[in-house]
């Protein structure tokens, strides 16, 4: 079913617009205590040696090596947690409730099973996000469905472009993932510490940034050109803007090729858009830095939820 674009009432994305700048503007100052955090942990668990492990204080010839105290105690609970998930052949379960689903049980979950090995493959996105579980003590996951177009060869060694269209499960980094401080739920409809709105934190390279803005999907149109014209202008390097990541290349002494990228955010909201004082869930892509919508659609689920579980 095609997704159509959000129609704003006057001054109404102008209102939002400022209002989601300055609930983001807070958030990422809040979190910055949070990042710092998320990055002694990191340094903590790999335990790295530096130099060669010698040092001159208190003494000449002193050891300099660092206890790996916190990969003691996380190691062997992350291969536990794999184990226990993975090792049986069928991630899901399925049991038939009543008399006349006994029958179709079983179908149903080779159908999962099927779908888990060849589209969802839980137990690469569990590799990364136990470890966010482990080691920080959250981890989150997005659901979603894969849209998107590519070229590969074919058996008469042709190029041509293929359409992705599938269900997956993603981990999402703690450090991408942006919540209000004041907020502690992801439903906007929980009794208490729901948000108004979250945001997913992704980057594009200007000719990926193009490609969205080229390309008009049967389900969700793609970027404004005359916004992805203007936000083409911020590429910049992105060094220093992820801590955490560059924590673990440091740590992994791996230096990227370059850092050059358009930061972006997935924004799913709760706003009043056509001013009937009735608020509505939209998925917004935004661009900070300049207070650029690139595209903002209702949100495409028949469900109503949000993509993501903390």
């Amino acid at each position: 079913m095609p997704i159509d674009r959000v129609k704003w009432a006057k001054d109404a994305e102008g209102a939002f617009v400022d209002w989601l700048h300055h609930e983001m503007h807070n958030t990422m100052g809040d979190r910055a205590a949070l990042q710092t955090k998320w990055s002694d942990n990191v340094v903590q668990w790999k335990a790295r040696v530096i130099g060669d492990g010698v040092a001159d204080v208190p003494f000449a010839g002193a050891s300099d090596l660092e206890m790996p105290l916190t990969a003691r105690h996380v190691d062997p609970v992350y291969a536990d947690f794999m184990q226990t998930i993975h090792l049986p052949q069928d991630f899901w379960s399925v049991v038939g409730k009543r008399p006349d689903t006994v029958d179709i049980a079983k179908p149903v979950q080779e159908f999962l099973s099927r779908v888990e090995r060849n589209y969802v493959r839980m137990r690469q996105v569990n590799t990364k996000a136990f470890l966010d579980l482990i080691i920080h003590g959250t981890c989150i996951y997005k659901d979603l469905i894969l849209h998107d177009r590519h070229k590969v060869r074919s058996l008469t060694d042709e190029v041509v472009p293929q359409l992705r269209h599938q269900p997956a499960v993603q981990h999402v980094p703690l450090e991408q993932f942006i919540i209000p401080a004041y907020a502690y739920d992801v439903n906007p409809d929980a009794a208490n510490g729901a948000a108004p709105w979250i945001a997913q934190e992704f980057y594009l390279t200007p000719v990926q940034l193009r490609e969205r803005a080229a390309n008009e999907a049967p389900w969700l149109p793609g970027y404004d050109k005359t916004a992805t014209n203007y936000v083409l202008s911020w590429v910049e390097d992105t060094l220093g803007e992820t801590p955490v990541r560059e924590t673990v290349q440091q740590e992994d002494q791996y230096q990227p090729w370059q850092h050059r990228r358009i930061t972006l955010h997935e924004v799913w909201a709760r706003f009043d858009v056509d001013d009937d004082g009735i608020e509505e869930d939209i998925v917004c892509i935004w661009h900070h830095k300049s207070r650029t919508l690139l595209r903002c659609l209702a949100n495409p689920f028949l469900h109503g939820r949000r993509p993501f579980s903390v």
